[in-house]
């Protein structure tokens, strides 16, 4: 199956967000683009989709408890502000 790279922007707002996702979807890696943390994951298009949870965490803030996988690193405002995203699992 063709699989393509899409685009997820996530809220600064929320720490900790649920986004559904096709099947099989690979999360690439974080960046920053036009002042919004955005991630770029690998998906099937056609697959059946799923919910995943995301957390994001500031530097030095807590990370609740819970199981994590490291997915990438934003910077914002010329890196005043960073932020870590991590897939809940």
């Amino acid at each position: 199956m063709a699989q393509q790279v899409w685009k997820y922007i996530l809220s600064i707002k929320n720490d900790l967000m649920t986004i559904r996702l096709p099947k099989g979807s690979k999360p690439l890696t974080v960046h920053e683009q036009f002042g919004e943390i955005c991630m770029w994951v690998l998906v099937i298009p056609t697959a059946d989709t799923k919910e995943r949870t995301f957390r994001i965490a500031r530097t030095g803030h807590n990370l609740a408890d819970g199981n994590f996988s490291y997915i990438g690193t934003a910077f914002i405002d010329d890196g005043e502000l960073v932020f870590h995203v991590f897939e809940c699992v």
